[in-house]
């Protein structure tokens, strides 16, 4: 789902349901992104960590990222523009109900690539340490 420019990925969109894309480095006003079949110009420098929209969304519309959403826009969002405290408010309603129920299909395998682990009987294998990957905000 990412754009690649100079062999290194320009962003990273997190789930097919999101308006917004977060730049992994600087994206300077006027650079080409492309999301899939879609193409977007961004409209004024997106700093790296930020979100960039990707369509364009109505006031208090809601702004989708992890395939939730995160907030409202303040007014018009345009898809290219940058996507922050100044355009973008955390009044929305959290389902909840629904929260860490989406099961998402597995990802294909990667081979080529190991890990420090141990075999286990039958050829199963385990590893004793934990890697956890939190998100520490949600915009």
């Amino acid at each position: 789902m990412s754009s690649y420019t100079g062999g290194s990925p320009t962003f990273i969109h997190l789930h097919a349901r999101d308006t917004v894309v977060v730049a992994l480095k600087e994206l300077p006003k006027g650079t080409l992104v492309r999301v899939g079949q879609t193409e977007i110009v961004t409209r004024q420098t997106i700093p790296a960590g930020h979100k960039l929209a990707i369509k364009s969304l109505d006031a208090d519309q809601s702004v989708w990222k992890f395939g939730w959403p995160i907030g409202l826009t303040n007014g018009p969002v345009e898809a290219g523009e940058h996507v922050h405290s100044h355009n973008l408010r955390c009044d929305h309603t959290i389902d909840l109900e629904a929260i860490a129920t989406e099961i998402p299909e597995s990802p294909e395998p990667l081979s080529g690539y190991t890990f420090e682990g141990f075999e286990r009987p039958g050829g199963q294998v385990g590893t004793r340490n934990y890697v956890a990957v939190i998100s520490n905000v949600n915009c």
